[in-house]
C-alpha cells in the first residue's frame, strides 16, 4: 500500500514541492540523529561489577498511606498538630481544616524532603511540624506503611544496565553539545 500511494503522489509531482523537500531534509536530519545515537551507544561499555554496584546500592522500596490535615494558615496547621497530639478529634467539624487520607504512595512518589522525615516514622505518628507544600499547610500522619521486597538481581539487570547507558549516554551528548557548533546552510 506504501508502495501504491507514494508512486500516485509522484505521478502528481509531490516529490517536487516545497514541503515534500522540507519534510525530506527533516526526516534525513532525524535519521542521522538516531544512527549516530545507536553508534554512541554501542560505544558504551557497561560492566557486569557496575550493575552489582547499582543493585547493592538500590534502597528499600516502600508504600506508605497517610492521613492529612490540610489548611492555609500555619499558626491553625501548627494549633491541629497539637491537638491531634493530645489525641483530640473535634477537628473533624472546622471548616477550615480539609482531612484526606491518601491511597498508597512509592516513596519515590512523595517530595524527597517529606520522604526524609516520614521514613523513620511508625505508624500513627506525625511528622514533626506541618509541611508547606502546594500554598497550603499539612499535618501529615502516616497510617499504613510497608516494604516491598526486592526483585531478584536477575530479573533487574537488564533494567538496571540500560538505566547506566542512559546516563552515560546523556553524558556524552551534554558533552557533545557544550563543544557544537551549528552551522546553517542558509
Amino acid at each position: 500500500m506504501t508502495v501504491l500511494l507514494a508512486q500516485k503522489a509522484k505521478a502528481g509531482d509531490a516529490d517536487k514541492s516545497a514541503q515534500f523537500k522540507l519534510e525530506l531534509e527533516l526526516f534525513s536530519q532525524t535519521l542521522l540523529a538516531q544512527i549516530a545515537v545507536q553508534e554512541i551507544m554501542a560505544g558504551i561499555e557497561v560492566e557486569e561489577a557496575q550493575i552489582r554496584k547499582r543493585y547493592a546500592q538500590q534502597p528499600p522500596q516502600t508504600l506508605y498511606r497517610f492521613m492529612i490535615w490540610e489548611t492555609s494558615s500555619k499558626k491553625l496547621a501548627a494549633n491541629t498538630l497539637d491537638l491531634l497530639r493530645a489525641g483530640d478529634q473535634a477537628l473533624e467539624q472546622n471548616p477550615l481544616i480539609t482531612r484526606i487520607e491518601t491511597p498508597w504512595l512509592m516513596g519515590t512518589d512523595i517530595d524527597p524532603e517529606v520522604n526524609r522525615q516520614v521514613m523513620e516514622l511508625n505508624i500513627e505518628q506525625f511528622v514533626g511540624s506541618p509541611i508547606h507544600q502546594d500554598e497550603k499547610w499539612k499535618v501529615v500522619q502516616l497510617i499504613d506503611k510497608r516494604e516491598l521486597t526486592r526483585e531478584p538481581y536477575a530479573q533487574e539487570r537488564d533494567n538496571i544496565r540500560a538505566d547506566i547507558v542512559a546516563e552515560e549516554l546523556q553524558k556524552k551528548l551534554d558533552s557533545l553539545f557544550a563543544a557544537a557548533e551549528i552551522i546553517s546552510d542558509q
